[in-house]
């Protein structure tokens, strides 16, 4: 299971986030000619803890999360709910791709952020980016 998934429901789940998104949050880069604002998410790293006892039964990557704009304004405030809807989280998102569903528990925690402006892109639009730890089971418990 990729925790992209559960991660881009979650956000999208929260009223606010989904008003000024719809489902336009995408994994790695802003397709050509998408309607803004959007955003995208991408594993910075893929840290899994492991044990003496066996493969790693948690992972703790780093996600990069950046919402993209016209305007800074608007940037910065989709930035803000999404940080509102994930700092300090732990809960439980199912996976209902799979039968039975599977529950995994995930936490998000909350690194650095910074606001850009990206000249050469598009002919130039505004990038809030923000780093979440999103720690996760790698295996689900049955729902």
């Amino acid at each position: 299971m990729e925790i992209f998934t559960l991660f881009r429901g979650y956000l999208l789940a929260d009223a606010t986030i989904a008003a000024a998104l719809g489902t336009r949050v995408y994994p790695v880069k802003v397709p050509q000619k998408v309607t803004y604002p959007a955003a995208t998410i991408q594993r910075i790293t893929g840290i899994r803890i492991g044990h003496l006892h066996g493969p790693a039964s948690i992972a703790r990557p780093r996600y990069q999360v950046d919402v993209w704009s016209l305007t800074f304004q608007e940037a910065t405030t989709i930035g803000a709910a999404i940080r509102t809807r994930l700092e300090g989280k732990n809960v439980i998102l199912t996976d209902t791709t799979v039968s039975p569903e599977l529950n995994y528990r995930v936490a998000f925690d909350f690194q650095d952020e910074r606001d850009l402006s990206e000249p050469d892109i598009n002919e130039g639009y505004y990038r809030h980016s923000a780093d979440y730890f999103v720690w996760h089971q790698v295996n689900g418990f049955a729902a």
